[in-house]
């Protein structure tokens, strides 16, 4: 029991509270040094959203952990702040205002850890007279794989980015043949074929035959998406029926056939549906006067639900999002001469979180402010 208390008092020191304090604001600097050469995106994966800092030493192998990372020091401050109200804190109405204050704190933290692990972001690219019910990722892919039946619909089977590059083949229930990944490139360049045999080249089979492979560095700026580049074979039990070049860049499907049945292959952007679409009626963009700045634009939509009924109308600008079903739907970019509009969606379950800590915060602010005034007119009086 008394190392328990020794523990206790420990976590809920002073010290530790500066240290990891100290601690954050390191990464904090750091960290914005970082997003010039790597972008935002890179930076706070690395230095905020993760328990450590990992770098690379020149002739090792693998990464190894050199700094605690944001969560790390997350963890520590939130169980910092809750062990020193065990320790110390005795509730008394003098003290409501330092106890809205440390739970604005403690609120801040939590929405942080859940939107870094459960936020998303992709864009929706939506023509002027057309209509979208999805969006696509910012930077994760995935292998698509259609089976191009007689029916009224396609069957459409989808495999995260992140499975292709683990290297693993694939027996999925839903495919009547196994894939199997020879090669995959986290990033590569692709290069029409001159006759030579490239070493990295061991397609067989659709246009990759004809291509090189050139395997890059992962690319991790957020204005630069990577190529990602797979072999894949696919077999029909212990039969193959060839390998295939796939690759972000390649946006034509590919096509094979088997058991009397048409199916195509391609990567694209991982793409995120709907049970809604947005319809583009018009997009504005105003320039300041002699220069080739934008001043503002903005999209005139509809929304549709997935009945076809008309939801609402909106106009979605910079500073003023279109907010429906738990998504935020900025205007982002325009592309086209103005016939494309980008719009950024945002799907953030802690959204709400950085407000009422903010909240709380701003009010236990006051009260201990309107408290200190109370007791300081309280003692001239006496």
């Amino acid at each position: 029991m008394m190392n328990f208390n020794k523990f206790l008092r420990w976590l809920s020191s002073p010290k530790l509270t500066i240290a990891c304090l100290s601690g954050v604001m390191i990464l904090v600097f750091f960290g914005t040094l970082e997003q010039v050469q790597s972008g935002i995106h890179f930076a706070q994966e690395k230095y905020f959203r993760s328990l450590f800092v990992y770098g690379q030493i020149n002739g090792f192998p693998v990464k190894i952990p050199y700094f605690p990372g944001g969560y790390l020091f997350a963890g520590a401050l939130l169980l910092n702040l809750i062990s020193a109200y065990a320790v110390y804190f005795r509730f008394s109405r003098k003290k409501i205002g330092i106890l809205l204050i440390h739970l604005g704190i403690v609120l801040l933290i939590v929405g942080e850890v859940l939107t870094g692990f459960f936020s998303v972001e992709s864009q929706m690219v939506v023509g002027v007279g057309g209509s979208s019910n999805f969006s696509e990722s910012l930077r994760e892919m995935e292998l698509v794989v259609i089976e191009k039946s007689a029916s009224e619909f396609d069957q459409v089977v989808t495999i995260p980015g992140r499975v292709l590059r683990s290297g693993k083949a694939l027996h999925l229930s839903s495919l009547p043949f196994s894939l199997h990944f020879k090669k995959v490139y986290a990033n590569a360049r692709l290069l029409g074929g001159d006759g030579k045999k490239s070493p990295h080249q061991v397609a067989d089979r659709g246009l990759g035959a004809e291509i090189q492979v050139i395997p890059l560095p992962q690319n991790n700026r957020d204005d630069e998406i990577n190529n990602l580049t797979t072999f894949v074979e696919i077999k029909e039990g212990d039969n193959s029926l060839g390998t295939w070049l796939l690759a972000r860049a390649i946006t034509t499907p590919q096509p094979f056939h088997l058991n009397g049945k048409d199916y195509e292959l391609f990567i694209r952007r991982t793409r995120y549906y709907y049970p809604f679409s947005i319809q583009l009626d018009n997009f504005v963009r105003e320039m300041y006067t002699g220069a080739d700045i934008p001043k503002s634009f903005s999209s005139h939509v509809r929304l549709f639900r997935e009945d076809g009924e008309l939801e609402r109308q909106s106009i979605i600008s910079m500073n003023n999002p279109l907010r429906f079903g738990g998504k935020a739907f900025y205007q982002a970019s325009y592309a086209e001469n103005d016939t494309i509009s980008v719009l950024q969606v945002v799907d953030n379950p802690g959204k709400i979180l950085p407000y009422l800590s903010s909240g709380l915060v701003g009010v236990g602010l006051l009260i201990q402010f309107l408290m200190s005034i109370y007791r300081f007119e309280k003692k001239k009086k006496l």
